[in-house]
């Protein structure tokens, strides 16, 4: 069954504005901005549980560039979702399709994540401080608590895409 552009438009749509408000409650209430950016992050997987792939870069792409617009261009605030979090679903579910392999799946996603962590410290290091403790053991951190912790986020978001997909099924949006 073929879906209309203007179908995958529209729920891309859809999924953009309710991603745009979890990420500016994010960033207005700090204490909880991880969490509402884990809550975007599922606006990205609806798109991919129809297997729209237009759907959900759109609504990654949508919600970078509109929370950085709405939020007054603050790259800090927005780098977790930016970095980490909003383009994950997209690859892993793009990864999953192509039958790759387990253990690549998951050695991909912890380099990405150990890179974009890496650069993130780069980007702080060059804004804000430069700390020789840090500078000394950022390697050993990377790998000791980044890794574990991106492994663990890729195996609780592949679960909770699951959900969504099954979700969007039973609901036949």
């Amino acid at each position: 069954m073929t879906v209309s552009p203007g179908k995958q438009v529209a729920y891309a749509g859809v999924f953009s504005a309710l991603s745009v408000v979890f990420i500016m409650l994010g960033v207005f209430f700090q204490m909880l901005e991880l969490f509402w950016f884990y809550v975007a992050t599922f606006c990205v997987m609806f798109p991919l549980a129809k297997d729209y792939y237009f759907g959900a870069i759109a609504v990654y792409v949508v919600t970078c560039v509109l929370g950085l617009l709405f939020s007054g261009f603050n790259l800090a605030s927005l780098s977790p979702y930016i970095i980490f979090m909003g383009w994950h679903p997209i690859l892993a579910h793009w990864m999953r399709r192509a039958k790759v392999p387990l253990i690549a799946r998951k050695i991909i996603v912890a380099v990405i994540f150990d890179v974009g962590y890496y650069l993130l410290y780069l980007l702080a290091r060059y804004i804000v401080f430069d700390s020789e403790w840090i500078n000394r053991y950022i390697l050993v951190f990377i790998a000791v608590a980044i890794t574990p912790l991106a492994l663990l986020y890729d195996f609780g978001l592949g679960n909770q895409q699951r959900q969504v997909r099954d979700f969007v099924r039973k609901l036949s949006v």
